[in-house]
């Protein structure tokens, strides 16, 4: 009896394997915006006891028409009246006029003024999300989590914030720099947390709270699978990656990572496979070989399938076909190329026309 020829892909290091899939898609929803600032209404009840002068100087703040105008008459205001009854509402003119300013590192710099002006007052924390999305933007990663984490002192609760720092620091980790890594585990799952908690913070509509619940959690789970998995923790990675593809099914880079575990898994197989001496226990690990492969099959077609026709995911999708292609074509050289189409198209997503 002819004896199966077992064999090992020859694939890169499975960090690089991962690099390269990562790297294809983007790891973050383009869809759910970064931080952003709303200015306030103002709030209801007996409005603050001011004096005519503080009024008149507070209405030089309003009237600035862009941002170095209203910090320039905001530092006024604050030196004559530190202690006034306006200084919420003049802190919230000066970073609505600062949110407004498209130049990211002009932004950054505002916002530096702004804890100048404000500074040792309660205000300083108005401006923090502003900053944030101004450093992330300016690709200043360092500051970006260095003020995070200043506010999440103060509102331990900021799901938006969370959430942000995490695919910020996914984009640093895809980069390599692992100093990211302890940051995006412990907001990761703290943002979690509170999103399966139903904790909406105030200043979010139910629609905007309900893209948190469908798609930054399936996003966050991965992150945190994509993480372990680099990490070659893939008892903490299929877990998590399992609940992204639970909570969003169409995320064909979920089922790319978790198929690299599987593969990973038939590796290490394969490896203990080649040392063994002919025997029941041998013909058990290459019976448990051949399942690993299976489904890491089945994994990467379902990759392939949901990121076809997609030029966002083309590298991906190329990618995971490559690796389909030389599992498929070892497992089942009967079928050829057709039996490997119609696997793939088992796992396309349905188009608006299909009826389905």
């Amino acid at each position: 009896m002819k004896q199966i020829q077992f064999f090992s892909t020859g694939r890169p290091a499975l960090f690089a394997v991962i690099m390269i899939a990562c790297a294809a898609v983007p790891c973050w929803s383009a869809d759910i915006p970064l931080l952003q600032y709303t200015q306030e209404q103002p709030q209801s009840g007996p409005k603050p006891q001011v004096s005519n002068d503080e009024l008149q100087e507070g209405k030089k703040v309003e009237s600035a028409s862009d941002a170095p105008g209203r910090l320039q008459a905001a530092g006024e205001f604050v030196k004559k009246y530190p202690k006034s009854g306006l200084m919420d509402t003049v802190a919230k003119l000066v970073a609505a006029k600062i949110a407004d300013t498209q130049d990211s590192a002009q932004k950054a710099a505002f916002c530096e003024t702004f804890l100048t002006i404000f500074k040792g007052t309660p205000q300083v924390s108005i401006i923090y999300p502003v900053q944030v999305e101004a450093y992330v933007k300016a690709n200043k990663p360092d500051d970006a989590l260095r003020v995070a984490a200043v506010a999440l002192k103060q509102n331990p609760g900021d799901v938006v914030l969370l959430s942000n720092i995490v695919s910020m620091g996914i984009e640093q980790i895809r980069h390599g720099d692992r100093n990211y890594v302890v940051p995006v585990q412990e907001y990761g799952a703290k943002a979690i947390e509170l999103i399966e908690g139903d904790k909406k913070p105030a200043d979010l509509t139910d629609a905007n709270w309900s893209d948190y619940k469908t798609k930054v959690l399936p996003q966050i789970y991965q992150s945190l699978g994509l993480v372990a998995l680099m990490q070659e923790k893939n008892e903490e990675a299929r877990p998590r990656l399992e609940k992204a593809i639970q909570l969003n099914p169409s995320d064909a880079f979920s089922y790319y990572l978790l198929g690299s575990i599987s593969d990973n898994e038939y590796q290490a197989s394969y490896q203990k496979y080649k040392g063994m001496l002919p025997g029941a226990d041998r013909d058990a690990t290459l019976k448990k070989a051949l399942e690993q492969m299976d489904q890491t099959i089945d994994l990467f077609a379902h990759a392939v399938g949901l990121s076809e026709g997609d030029p966002k995911t083309q590298a991906l999708h190329d990618k995971a076909l490559q690796d389909l292609q030389l599992y498929y074509n070892y497992r089942h050289k009967d079928k050829g190329a057709a039996g490997l189409q119609e696997l793939i198209n088992k796992y396309k997503k349905a188009g608006p026309s299909s009826g389905k």
